[in-house]
């Protein structure tokens, strides 16, 4: 279940000697994605359409593109472990593109 399966990416993060500011700042982004998707759910149920609709979600709640941008490297990462540990096959997180920034 997700949940679980963000536990043991977090558990990952500490045992890789990541800041605590970093792994709070990335448990919370995966919260918000386990509040949206439902702690029961499957990892292996999260798909393209699951994850763009996550991301206009962000994007109605007026999330800066740089706030959605790093919302989504957390999410590839997470993918990645996924991959990583054999519980996915593929990293559907990738496939999302990044927001664009406002030119300065």
């Amino acid at each position: 279940m997700l949940a679980n399966n963000i536990e043991l990416y977090l558990q990952s993060l500490r045992i890789a000697n990541l800041s605590r500011n970093t792994i709070k700042t990335y448990q919370q982004a995966l919260q918000a994605l386990m509040t949206f998707l439902g702690r029961e759910t499957d990892a292996r149920e999260i798909d393209v359409s699951v994850m763009r609709a996550y991301v206009h979600l962000l994007a109605a709640k007026s999330l800066s593109p740089n706030s959605r941008n790093h919302a989504l490297r957390v999410f590839k990462a997470f993918g990645k472990f996924l991959v990583d540990e054999g519980i996915l096959d593929e990293n559907a997180f990738r496939l999302i593109p990044q927001a664009k920034l406002p030119e300065r």
